[in-house]
């Protein structure tokens, strides 16, 4: 009778395989743990250049975020982000400071560094916050138009008022518009008066109800940051609050 071949050679050739098996599991383990802690840095950094454009100081940007797990990063999928900053470039207006939140926002990192924004393709919550200074808004009326640079924006909790004022026989007269402000297609704010006021010397001469009339003063906000609209304005005490979330697009 022929003798079975000894199982020793075959068993330790499996142990052999079974033992790098364990390693290349292990290895990609550690390499997938270490990938995990530094993507969200990478990816921190790859959302700070893509806005680097829009504020004047990009050092200053604060951005969090976080996935799980890390290497959903590497197809731009984000659970939560969170970025603020100051001084950024809305139009031709510049924002005091602004403050942006996400959940569940899928980005294209590579396509918004081409582009100078961040590029959403799908986002469950996705929200701006711009603070707008009082000084701001005037400056923006100086650089456009003639009469523009007559008048002056002030912004109370009250509302808005825009203000010209002239020497007239060594009095001074003002004209006052009281208003509402709103939200107009493509991101666009609107002054709307209701009600014209002149003063000479302090002192109230004329109040007319004008509602209705056309909006006098129109401050379109441009490229933001991320792709949102619009949908609530606020004043308070020299700034106006705006509040923008994005909307997916119709199917």
């Amino acid at each position: 009778m022929r003798r079975a071949p000894a199982a020793g050679p075959r068993r330790a050739s499996r142990k052999a395989a079974l033992v790098v098996t364990a390693l290349v599991v292990a290895a990609g383990v550690v390499g997938g743990g270490a990938w995990s802690r530094t993507l969200p840095h990478r990816a921190s950094e790859q959302v700070r250049v893509a806005l680097a454009a829009m504020v004047q100081d990009p050092a200053a940007l604060e951005v969090t975020l976080a996935s799980r797990p890390g290497l959903a990063l590497l197809a731009g999928r984000i659970d939560r982000l969170e970025v603020s900053g100051r001084e950024l470039q809305a139009g031709q207006i510049r924002a005091e400071r602004f403050r942006l939140y996400g959940e569940g926002v899928t980005v294209d990192l590579a396509a918004s560094a081409r582009e100078g924004r961040l590029v959403v393709s799908s986002a469950r919550r996705l929200e701006l916050e711009l603070v707008l200074s009082e000084q701001a808004l005037n400056e923006y009326l100086q650089r456009n138009g003639q009469l523009a640079r007559l008048l002056r924006v002030r912004l109370t909790p009250q509302g808005p008022r825009l203000v010209m004022e002239a020497s007239v026989d060594d009095e001074t007269v003002s004209l006052g518009l009281d208003g509402r402000l709103m939200v107009e297609p493509g991101n666009v704010v609107a002054l709307v008066p209701d009600r014209l006021s002149i003063e000479r010397d302090g002192t109230p001469a004329l109040s007319l109800d004008v509602a209705g009339a056309p909006g006098v003063l129109r401050v379109p906000l441009g490229t933001l940051p991320v792709p949102v609209v619009i949908e609530r304005l606020q004043t308070g005490e020299g700034q106006l609050l705006v509040w923008g979330r994005h909307r997916p697009a119709a199917p």
